[in-house]
């Protein structure tokens, strides 16, 4: 039996200190919404072979169901479930999108909220005639004002031209708060984190910038809440393109989950992971604090080698500034903080303790 004890403790210390963690699955606390293109109806139909306008909450919670709205899954579900070819909607740009019909509508709250989708904006988007503007997500009021809202902009718009936008409405009106530019025909997540204090924007799981947004909403309540549309009292721009899958959180996610949810679903859009370095991280010590801001600090107004962490440019342009204090900052306090000396966890702790006593109980057998 002793020499059981021992084995059994040795072999189970040995498996639990060797094997690699698993791959985090995507953030189910706070999820508020998720549509999958890969499950319509929660029974596994892909948007492929779906029939009808229901598209099914799988968030577990508050079951906000999408419809489809002047169009149905015969018309607009498409792809294989390859990589090159994945389940999807798709968006005319004339108008079709997704409505949030239940009472109460769906809404983030104002201070901590975070939007995620994937999607794929056409090449078409930049067609003569087509409105400035093609909306992924938004949340409308009665009057023509929205709170949030998700959109592209056309290269040939006169303000902003080619980029994804987040808007907030507040007391002096709308708030501009990320551009950045984007490719047409190719699949990305798009993810918006808002705090009380700040809003910071990824791109296929990496922090692309930040914003300091301390106003809150003004405008009429919100009544209704839409995919593929800016939609309030009037519909004027619609999402043309593809959208296969909608996350929405009722908390501020941060870099780590962002790349998390990222990497869980990479790899069906045909997209590598990113790497387990958090953003802001620049001594890679796997904690974003007072020594990343430190070496910011260090270089601060000066030309470094283009996405040199250790000289302080996260946001790779070759100059220490702005930019990349916003990242620092962005992702403050994300990450473990670096210990001494590392600490098993408790149950490889337990049986490496099993292992030692179980040989000390053998040895003291033998010498019987």
């Amino acid at each position: 039996m002793k020499t059981l004890l021992s084995l059994t403790g040795i072999v189970l210390t040995i498996v639990l200190l060797a094997a690699p963690s698993a791959q985090a699955a995507y953030v189910t606390q706070d999820l508020a919404l998720y549509l999958d293109a890969r499950d319509v109806d929660g029974a596994g139909t892909s948007a492929a072979d779906a029939t009808g306008t229901l598209w099914k909450d799988l968030s577990g919670e508050t079951e906000y169901d999408g419809t489809l709205i002047n169009t149905d899954w015969d018309l607009a579900g498409a792809g294989s479930g390859s990589a090159a070819d994945p389940y999807t909607m798709r968006f005319d740009g004339t108008d079709d999108y997704v409505a949030l019909l239940q009472d109460p509508v769906l809404q983030l709250p104002e201070n901590s909220l975070t939007i995620e989708i994937w999607n794929k904006i056409s090449a078409s988007i930049d067609d003569e005639g087509r409105p400035d503007r093609s909306y992924i997500y938004c949340e409308g009021g009665s009057s023509s004002r929205h709170k949030s809202s998700v959109y592209y902009t056309k290269a040939s718009t006169s303000w902003a031209p080619g980029s994804v936008q987040f808007d907030h409405y507040t007391p002096s009106g709308t708030q501009v708060i990320i551009e950045n530019a984007y490719d047409t025909e190719q699949w990305m997540q798009v993810a918006i984190s808002k705090t009380d204090s700040d809003v910071t924007v990824y791109m296929n799981g990496a922090q692309i910038g930040s914003f300091s947004d301390v106003e809150t909403y003004e405008g009429s309540p919100i009544v209704k809440t839409s995919i593929g549309a800016e939609i309030n009292d009037l519909l004027r721009h619609y999402f043309i393109g593809d959208i296969a899958l909608v996350r929405l959180y009722n908390a501020a996610l941060g870099g780590t989950d962002i790349a998390g949810n990222y990497n869980n679903d990479c790899e069906a859009f045909g997209l590598p992971p990113v790497s387990d370095t958090l953003d802001g991280d620049l001594n890679s010590d796997g904690f974003v604090g007072g020594d990343d801001l430190d070496i910011v600090r260090s270089f601060w107004g000066q030309n470094v080698t283009p996405g040199e962490l250790l000289e302080g440019d996260p946001s790779g342009d070759g100059f220490v500034g702005g930019d990349d204090l916003d990242i620092v900052r962005g992702n403050w306090g994300q990450g473990t903080p670096p210990a001494p000396n590392a600490v098993p966890e408790p149950m490889a702790l337990a049986f490496f303790v099993t292992g030692v006593l179980g040989l000390l109980l053998l040895g003291r057998g033998r010498r019987k």
